[in-house]
């Protein structure tokens, strides 16, 4: 009844009594004719068996896909390919988890800045059409439009605004310089409430004095356009100050001494204030009428008083002191020594100027004459004029241009050294 299975393979019968097939069977084959494929064998329970197993490879893969699957869901930040176990890109730097965070993070604020245009609000982002400034011009106070027009000030906006303003920057002292001139000028402000509003704000007495000075500068030049009228300009300044009862020391000298002021007053061009033009123009007409040195030096003690500074104008006296004694008598600098001393008082270095005058006259006059040179100089050390200190300015001083300061120097040398090291020894 029964038919026989193939040979060779493990029997197969379709018969109820050659036994069934049994899918579990490691005899089962596809193959009725022998030849079968072996399979696996299943051990889990029957009901089991429908569900395909998984086999080491398919278990990776859907563990792999499994692991994509949940960083899928995650930021996209924290997907770092150093998590994943994988070697980074050849040539790239190493970074950490964070460092990378961190860069893409950045790249993306930075690409939706980009796309958005004015959405962003980082530094840098320009406002879009129709947004407006971010910050308003501010508008200008009274007082600066003021300084800026160059118009007059009053004393109220003087007060408040001078303290918004900085002394010190020289665009500033020129604007401000310019409209105290005019609201003197105009009478809005007198010359004390100017002089107790800068004393009050500025930094240093000196800042108060120097913006004080140069708008006095102004106000002279306001009135004085031109040369013409230089002296109307001076006129108005001096009558400002008479007017007031200011004297110029009060007002502008400070601190600085006698031959300081003066200086300073030459430099703000209102020299004519007080030891400037004024006892200047004296001195030249006495010395041109050829005055006596005694009558000479009365006149500049009547001007300008007994101790004031009038170094300015040692120079212009040593040149015609010179000029008498290289033409005449080295003896004659005894009689003007009374003179030159008035000239170089309060300002010991201006004897410094009658070395050169009488380096000038020699060399021009009598450059041959060595010994002439020689004995000038020894009689205003004798004179108690000039010391190793003056001398030693004359000698290293290179600004002065007057003619024969090599030729000098060689014939006195000498001389010079020994007063150094007189000098030295006490």
């Amino acid at each position: 009844f029964g038919r026989g299975g193939g040979g060779g393979g493990g029997g197969y019968s379709s018969s109820r009594f050659g036994g069934d097939r049994d899918r579990g069977d490691s005899s089962y084959s596809s193959s009725r004719w022998g030849g079968g494929r072996s399979s696996y064998r299943d051990e889990r329970p029957a009901h089991l068996r429908r569900f395909r197993k998984q086999t080491d490879e398919q278990s990776d893969s859907l563990q792999n896909r499994n692991t994509f699957g949940a960083l899928g869901s995650q930021d996209v930040r924290t997907n770092d390919i150093n998590s994943l176990g994988r070697a980074p890109v050849r040539g790239a730097p190493i970074s950490s988890s964070s460092e990378q965070v961190k860069g893409k993070e950045g790249q993306s604020e930075d690409g939706s800045r980009r796309q958005g245009g004015s959405a962003g609000k980082g530094a840098g982002s320009t406002p879009s059409k129709g947004q407006g400034p971010q910050v308003a011009n501010k508008k200008k106070t009274a007082f600066e439009q003021a300084l800026e027009d160059g118009e007059t000030l009053s004393n109220k906006q003087l007060k408040n605004g001078l303290k918004k303003l900085d002394l010190n920057d020289a665009d500033t002292e020129a604007k401000l310089s310019i409209s105290l001139a005019k609201s003197l000028k105009e009478k809005k402000l007198s010359l004390s409430q100017v002089q107790e509003n800068l004393l009050k704000v500025a930094d240093s007495e000196g800042i108060a004095i120097r913006v004080l000075a140069n708008t006095l500068s102004k106000l002279k030049g306001i009135e004085g356009n031109d040369d013409d009228d230089e002296q109307k300009g001076e006129e108005v300044v001096s009558g400002l100050l008479e007017e007031e009862k200011f004297t110029v020391e009060q007002l502008l000298k400070g601190k600085k001494t006698g031959a300081e002021f003066n200086e300073f007053l030459k430099k703000v061009g209102l020299e004519f204030l007080k030891g400037g033009a004024d006892s200047g123009s004296l001195i030249e007409a006495a010395l041109e009428e050829d005055q006596k040195p005694e009558e000479i030096l009365d006149a500049i003690n009547s001007v300008v008083g007994e101790d004031e500074d009038v170094s300015a104008h040692t120079r212009i006296v040593a040149n015609y002191v010179a000029k008498k004694v290289i033409s005449s008598n080295v003896k004659l600098l005894d009689q003007y020594h009374p003179l030159l001393a008035r000239c170089i008082k309060g300002n010991p270095m201006a004897a410094v100027q009658i070395c050169f005058a009488l380096q000038g006259e020699w060399f021009a006059q009598k450059p041959k004459e060595k010994q002439l040179i020689i004995t000038a100089f020894k009689k205003i050390h004798e004179l108690k004029l000039c010391d190793h200190e003056e001398f030693y300015a004359w000698q290293t001083d290179r600004k002065e241009k007057t003619k024969g300061k090599q030729k000098a120097l060689l014939a006195v040398f000498k001389f010079l050294s020994e007063v150094k090291a007189k000098k030295q020894a006490n």
